[in-house]
């Protein structure tokens, strides 16, 4: 993958949250009030995505301090095979032990294709989702039966 760092920076501004890439490779999705997040949301956030990394994929890092609740369609969607080659890791961070554990359980009944993790803090997302190189992600893919 070559190195781009002109994304750095590029943030968008959403009626419900903000869009921000805050280092290369790692794009920063931060809820800013309590939402719905229904499939025509979930691909306006595809879109801007798809717009900033058009030849390769990125590595996502959700903040959750607000309440979401989530369409099953949009649930289906993140859970399946559809967002390969456009995101290549997910951390997503909550500010609560409830959260966690239902972030938890959602990834234990839905298994999603994407490598996802459930974080308290900020600071330990990120360091995961950098520490992920590029070979573990693609040797995760192939465990799970993708190319």
């Amino acid at each position: 993958m070559a190195s781009d760092n002109g994304n750095i920076g590029f943030k968008v501004v959403l009626p419900y949250m903000e869009i921000e890439v805050v280092a290369e490779d790692i794009v920063r999705f931060k809820l800013t009030k309590d939402t719905l997040i229904t499939m025509e949301k979930s691909m306006e956030m595809v879109n801007i995505c798809k717009n900033l990394f058009p030849d390769r994929a990125y590595k996502s890092l959700k903040i959750v301090h607000f309440k979401m609740t989530i369409d099953k369609d949009v649930m289906d969607f993140l859970a399946s095979d559809a967002r390969i080659g456009l995101i290549d890791l997910e951390a997503v961070v909550v500010n609560s032990a409830t959260l966690k554990f239902l972030g938890n359980f959602y990834l234990k009944i839905k298994k999603p294709v994407i490598k996802t993790k459930i974080f308290d803090n900020e600071a330990e997302a990120m360091n995961w989702l950098q520490s992920q190189s590029n070979h573990t992600i693609k040797a995760n893919y192939e465990i799970n039966g993708y190319k």
